[in-house]
């Protein structure tokens, strides 16, 4: 197999390299890690998927071009560190990348520096962190897309936890958004057979105790999975635009 280098290099193959990074796109990502795989049958290599935290606000304080600069920057230093090594990388797309690397390379914590960027803007640095997700390849009868979509679901666990950068993917993780979207699939039903119930928990005064009002508390019972906590189900229609929570109290 050529080195990536190479590949970038020839013009004939820009189908499969991004216009603005040179480094493998989606397509050539996929099409040349299957090849690393199938040529290095002896070693075990890990998917790691990568994004830039909050890179929205980047293009929104200092614009699209120098969020450019960023992602242009973050490709030189991958093509910089995988110079030479048996690996794949690229970009997915926006600020997603990912690469495919042996097992030792992330064991060894050397992936780390990949996204610790710093980009200078007149006369201060801007420092930029990113969060990732690992799958270590146990399956490689799966396609590489699916093997990117396991890192990128560990990836996602993350996303919004600055106290951690990073996360190994598990088969918890899956079951988890299969059970996600069930849930989401039996919204409507279980809202034309009237399954979520309602109950009120009475607010006394404490003096004279005499009841001034009531907290409204939510119950989902499933014909299937039972009684639901609404810190399952609520937590889940919040993200997908079913529900907008209002913690007024309503007297009665």
């Amino acid at each position: 197999m050529e080195t990536q280098n190479n590949i970038e290099e020839n013009p004939l193959t820009s189908r499969v390299t991004d216009e603005l990074t040179g480094v493998y796109n989606r397509t050539g990502f996929y099409k040349y890690t299957r090849e690393l795989l199938d040529q290095h049958q002896e070693m075990q290599f890990c998917i790691l998927y990568w994004n830039i935290r909050r890179f929205k606000v980047v293009n929104n304080l200092f614009g699209w071009a120098t969020g450019d600069k960023i992602l242009v920057q973050l490709a030189d230093s991958m093509r910089k560190e995988f110079q030479g090594s048996i690996a794949t990388y690229g970009r997915l797309e926006r600020d997603n990348f990912v690469c495919c690397v042996p097992l030792e390379y992330i064991t060894q914590g050397k992936w780390m520096k990949l996204g610790d960027i710093s980009y200078r803007m007149g006369d201060l640095n801007y420092h930029f962190s990113c969060c990732y997700g690992i799958y270590e390849i146990e399956d490689r009868s799966l396609s590489v897309s699916e093997m990117g979509d396991k890192a990128r679901m560990a990836m996602e666990t993350v996303k919004d936890n600055y106290m951690c950068s990073y996360a190994w993917y598990t088969e918890e993780m899956w079951s988890s958004i299969v059970e996600e979207q069930q849930l989401s699939s039996d919204f409507k039903e279980a809202i034309a057979q009237k399954q979520f119930k309602v109950y009120y928990q009475p607010i006394c005064n404490g003096e004279n105790g005499q009841v001034t009002g009531a907290e409204a508390l939510v119950r989902w019972k499933h014909p299937v999975r039972g009684l639901i906590s609404p810190g399952v189900f609520i937590p889940l229609f919040e993200r997908n635009g079913y529900i907008s929570l209002n913690y007024s109290r309503n007297s009665i």
